[in-house]
């Protein structure tokens, strides 16, 4: 939900601005229908979670991502 996603934020990002909640995407597989809703946000620190591995991708489009949402990432960033 939007509040369990803020409250995330607030606990691990210090100085993030309130995440942009996009509409709803879908994509239709041969055997199943992929449904996801995009959230973006600022950051003003980069995500430090303990116990957590993460990686940060300057260029994530040059990573394996799943069509839908490489598309999605696509049509966002050229609209930003």
């Amino acid at each position: 939900s939007e509040a369990e996603l803020l409250s995330f934020l607030s606990a691990h990002i210090a100085g993030a601005v309130t995440p942009t909640v996009h509409s709803e995407q879908s994509h239709a597989f041969t055997h199943f229908e992929l449904m996801f809703i995009p959230v973006t946000a600022e950051m003003s620190s980069p995500l430090q979670i303990e116990g957590l591995a993460l990686n940060w991708y300057e260029q994530p489009l040059e990573i394996g991502l799943p069509a839908p949402i490489k598309k999605w990432l696509i049509q966002w960033t050229e609209t930003r």
